[in-house]
């Protein structure tokens, strides 16, 4: 099953655009909102949510995209757990869907027939059949299964293009792209040096890459040819500065080596450490040990890493080979009814990837025991 990383919501043309770990993406287009997100409960940004990847500003609010149906439901669940496991279903229903967004009589009468439960049932006391009942009711009162019929899936060949000046990326640098079929278009590269993807429609079709320079098409930077497979490519750019004034006939001394100030990076699809350091000059070995990352052989797209020195202070690192593990982290903590790791995470000041690290018998994030220890 491919594992989407990313997430947008285009809403001039309502399609989510997801992104796998191999860079491939898939358009979605169709059916509800529930089921265009992965968001059967229709929940909210905001919330404690470990499989959210993106969200949508739709016409009706922000909702979370999560990266697939299986876990939007997880989130649901743990949503009813964390926040209303100690209300009625009628003081629920009504905090959940209130009665000036919703016909909340309607809403909650329709939980209780297709649960079984009573007004005054305890959320936290209902049997697995009335739980389960519940939930499956309020997916199908929020339409999640509407309009079934014109869903639309694809799934589309990408490649992700990164620009440098051979030491650290180009951020917010135009450029001008032209095709061999004769298209041209303006794009701007990203905080991290990245440009929009571009999308094999037409496998073969040349792609040209420039320097957008006052305003025209200036220096080229490179080609690359769309193919029938997703790529990740890096163009090195090196920038002249001039200036003012002149240089002694004689100086004094040979180059003088400036330090680098310390830049964040997010992984993306297809780095490893190898590429990385090769990116930004530096070597695999500093990145290591900037980073304490135990096994240089795993890092994960969407994980951040520090380059040219560690972290600075204040700012967390957030790769998952992490050593360095907060001292909040490092106490015996006995999992309770309700927990998720994401809210154990929150109240302790630490991220779930460093919870994880800390506590390797861990092997899913979303499947812990009351009455558990972790460190």
């Amino acid at each position: 099953m491919t594992t989407y990383i990313s997430a947008v919501f285009h809403k001039d043309i309502r399609t989510v655009e997801f992104t796998a770990a191999n860079g491939d993406k898939m358009l979605r287009t169709g059916g509800t909102l529930a089921w265009l997100l992965n968001n059967p409960g229709n929940l909210r940004p905001g919330g404690k949510y470990v499989s959210m990847i993106g969200q949508a500003d739709t016409a009706s609010g922000k909702f979370a995209i999560f990266s697939s149906v299986e876990e939007g439901r997880k989130e649901k669940r743990a949503l009813l757990r964390r926040k209303y496991n100690d209300m009625t279903l009628y003081n629920a229903m009504h905090t959940y869907a209130p009665e000036g967004e919703n016909d909340t009589a309607k809403y909650l009468a329709f939980v209780r027939k297709k649960s079984g439960a009573t007004d005054q049932t305890v959320i936290k006391d209902m049997t697995d059949e009335q739980f389960n009942g519940m939930v499956a009711a309020m997916e199908q009162y929020e339409g999640f299964n509407a309009n079934a019929d014109t869903r639309k899936e694809k799934i589309v060949h990408a490649t992700q293009v990164s620009l440098s000046d051979g030491a650290k990326p180009l951020p917010s640098f135009p450029v001008v792209a032209k095709t061999s079929t004769g298209k041209e278009k303006k794009l701007t590269t990203n905080a991290y040096g990245v440009l929009p993807a571009f999308i094999t429609s037409k496998p073969g079709e040349m792609v040209q890459l420039f320097a957008e320079e006052a305003g025209k098409v200036g220096t080229k930077i490179g080609e690359f040819v769309l193919d029938q497979a997703s790529t990740s490519l890096l163009f090195a750019r090196p920038l002249v500065t001039a200036l003012a004034g002149s240089q002694p006939h004689n100086p004094d001394g040979g180059p003088r080596e400036t330090k680098r100030a310390p830049i964040r990076y997010v992984i993306q699809p297809k780095d490893t450490l190898g590429t990385v350091a090769s990116k930004f000059k530096t070597s695999v070995d500093e990145l290591v040990s900037n980073n304490r990352i135990r096994d240089r052989n795993k890092v994960f797209p969407g994980e951040v890493i520090w380059i040219y020195g560690p972290a600075p202070q204040g700012s967390a690192s957030g790769a998952a080979g992490n050593d360095a593990a907060p001292a909040a982290a490092k106490n015996s903590y006995a999992i309770k009814r309700g927990d998720t790791l994401s809210g154990i995470a929150d109240r302790h000041g630490v991220s779930v990837d460093q919870l994880m690290a800390a506590n390797p018998a861990i092997k899913d994030r979303n499947k812990i025991s009351p009455g558990q220890s972790i460190n």
